[in-house]
Order: structure tokens, then C-alpha cells, then sequence
């Protein structure tokens, strides 16, 4: 209908907005690895966002120029089956409760 202008328009914007989730990605997962690990290790290494972010990336773009999946397969039933371990210790009566850390466990229980 818009012949190819219109398709060139179309194809800019999804482009625009991919790139636009991908980056708001990359800085939700930067956040929440260094508050998660500014937690962990007692408010020792802060503000290193920037690090996780360029981490995740080195990780994701690797993944993204992959023309077929099936190599993820192998990797995805890897991490299903760690998954389903996890969460049955974390479901067993010896975990500690979810609202402790797992620096506050290793501090009440394995320290003698």
C-alpha cells in the first residue's frame, strides 16, 4: 500500500524499537546483578553496573549471530535440569528460608 518508503519505514521502526528493548535489557540486568551482588557481599563492590552490563553483552551478541537454535538445545536441557534440582532443595525442609540470603545461611549455620 505504502509501496517501499512505507517498508523502509516499517523496517526502521521495529529496528528503533528492538534496539531500544535490547538496551533497556542490558541496563535492567546490570542493575540487578550489582544490587544483588552488592548485597551478597556486604556493601564491599558496589557500582560496578557498567561491568555487568558489558558482561551480559559479551555474552548475548555471541548468541544473537546464531542462524539456527538447535545448538542452544543441548545448553537449554542443561540448565532445565539444574533448575529442577534447585528448586528441589530450595522446596527440602533443610533450606533455609527464602528470606535470608545466602550469606546470612553461611553465616548462622556453617560457621562453627
Amino acid at each position: 500500500m505504502l509501496g517501499v518508503k512505507g517498508k523502509k519505514f516499517v523496517d526502521f521502526c521495529i529496528l528503533t524499537s528492538q534496539t531500544g528493548f535490547g538496551i533497556a535489557y542490558l541496563i535492567f540486568i546490570g542493575q540487578q546483578m550489582d544490587q544483588v551482588i552488592c548485597f551478597e557481599t556486604l556493601y564491599e563492590d558496589c557500582n560496578y553496573k557498567g561491568l555487568y552490563i558489558y558482561v551480559t553483552a559479551l555474552i548475548l551478541i555471541p548468541i544473537c549471530w546464531l542462524r539456527s537454535f538447535k545448538y542452544l538445545a543441548y545448553v537449554s536441557m542443561a540448565s532445565n535440569i539444574f533448575l529442577t534440582f534447585a528448586r528441589k532443595y530450595q522446596t527440602s525442609p533443610a533450606h533455609p528460608s527464602s528470606l535470608f540470603s545466602l550469606r546470612d545461611y553461611w553465616l548462622h549455620h556453617l560457621e562453627p
